[in-house]
């Protein structure tokens, strides 16, 4: 073994014992956990996966069908022609703003590059919020609580 290759075992073993422990001291935290105190735990866990899945197959349903119409959309000689455009409190603009609108809107969703549909998929306004509110309701209706669990974590270092 040569000087330089015992060195460097020498730091990779100091990295892995400093990676496991906390030089600045540790403290314990709340983390925030959601839980069924009508059940046991497993179950409790279950229930919540099975709502986050149920979220997360709603997200991604919404932002597929939003890719799919914006494709379409975007392959029209005028796209977004038959939306109207409404303003924050649902009243339709005037067509001259609502022009200018809908060319902002093409050339955020259609112009080149070619966004790749996940890039897409992240432009779709209310996917997440929807996919959130159905998470919500699941767990309401199954009993699930916001609850918090006390972790040990590192503390970071202070000057």
């Amino acid at each position: 073994m040569t000087l330089s290759s015992f060195i460097r075992a020498g730091l990779m073993l100091a990295c892995v014992l400093l990676a496991g422990c906390c030089p600045f001291g540790s403290e314990i935290r709340s983390r925030p956990t959601f839980i069924n105190p009508g059940v046991s735990p497993a179950t409790s866990r279950a229930q919540v996966a099975a709502c986050d899945r149920q979220g997360a197959r709603l997200r991604s349903e919404l932002e597929r069908r939003f890719v799919d119409t914006t494709r379409a959309q975007c392959a029209l000689p005028q796209p977004f022609a038959d939306y109207t455009i409404v303003n924050a409190a649902g009243q339709t603009l005037p067509p001259d703003e609502a022009a200018t609108r809908r060319a902002s809107h093409v050339q955020r969703l259609c112009a080149d590059p070619v966004r790749t549909d996940k890039e897409l998929a992240a432009l779709c306004p209310d996917c997440r919020a929807r996919a959130d509110d159905q998470v919500a309701q699941c767990r309401t209706e199954k009993g699930i609580v916001r609850s918090s669990k006390p972790v040990r974590m590192c503390s970071m270092i202070r000057f």
